[in-house]
């Protein structure tokens, strides 16, 4: 259908128009390594989380909880100087101790001689202590290294992070293990 008194469009050479669309279609196929490895990589950066507050703080341990399987491991770095006024509340920290403790999730810890006295030692967590002659590490700082994540507990301002990154996880449990047998075999 024609309107009256409107042009017919021109029409251009098929061969012409299949011409545009091959040298599109190289540029395109050109590309397409390229776009695929840069979706490749983008995955390969580190996912920054920032969380506040005893939230945040739980969030964390819940995320420990579920993102581990049954009989994964966690490292954990706490310099504590008092667990009274910065703990997250009893019954959070006991749903994260539940599912931690029915998926038999096992613990490598270093800590202070603090933190030590408070904790009976239990099957699931191998626990090494920072001698005071060496530091008091009473920070009030704990690290924690899961899968592909480290997670940084400020106690003191309630401020936490997360990096989810395989690299860095990597890295910080390589950290963890040197310094937990050097002070293993000090102990």
């Amino acid at each position: 259908n024609v309107e009256i008194g409107l042009p017919y469009p021109e029409v251009e050479n098929p061969k012409i128009l299949n011409s545009y669309f091959e040298n599109i279609k190289q540029d395109f196929d050109t590309f397409i390594p390229e776009i695929q490895n840069i979706y490749e990589h983008s995955f390969l950066k580190p996912v920054f989380k920032h969380l506040r507050w005893k939230s945040g703080i739980k969030n964390i341990f819940m995320d420990i909880a579920h993102t581990l399987n049954t009989w994964d491991v966690f490292y954990r770095y706490s310099s504590r100087n008092s667990v009274e006024k910065t703990s997250i509340p009893r019954l959070e920290y006991n749903q994260y101790k539940t599912i931690r403790d029915q998926k038999k999730i096992g613990r490598y810890v270093i800590t202070n001689e603090y933190l030590q006295s408070l904790k009976p030692e239990k099957l699931d967590k191998d626990v090494v202590i920072i001698p005071q002659k060496i530091d008091l590490f009473e920070d009030n700082i704990t690290k924690i290294i899961y899968k592909n994540k480290v997670a940084i507990i400020d106690y003191n301002t309630q401020e936490s992070f997360i990096i989810e990154s395989q690299v860095f996880a990597t890295f910080e449990k390589k950290i963890f293990k040197l310094l937990f047998k050097f002070l293993k075999n000090i102990q």
